[in-house]
């Protein structure tokens, strides 16, 4: 959480302004935001990361954002 708040602080300060354009928090909160849009019907993504990327965030979203996504996604596009 400390790290989010870190990279909000950065970023211009106003998470919930960041959040109406971005996937903002820890990987948790990250996959609960994506799996928002799986919810609505959404089965495709596209990653965007502003210059100059953030290697380290990019890797967490990689490694514990996606697999979360997938497995959870993939249970709710079958009930759907």
């Amino acid at each position: 959480e400390a790290e989010v708040e870190d990279a909000v602080r950065r970023a211009g300060g106003d998470r919930e302004a960041l959040r109406r354009g971005a996937v903002v928090g820890t990987p948790e909160q990250c996959a609960e935001q994506v799996l928002e849009y799986v919810r609505a019907g959404v089965g495709d993504f596209i990653l965007r990361a502003r210059p100059p990327a953030d290697v380290r965030q990019l890797e967490l979203f990689a490694k514990r954002v996606a697999p979360i996504v997938r497995a959870e996604g993939q249970a709710i596009l079958a009930r759907a």
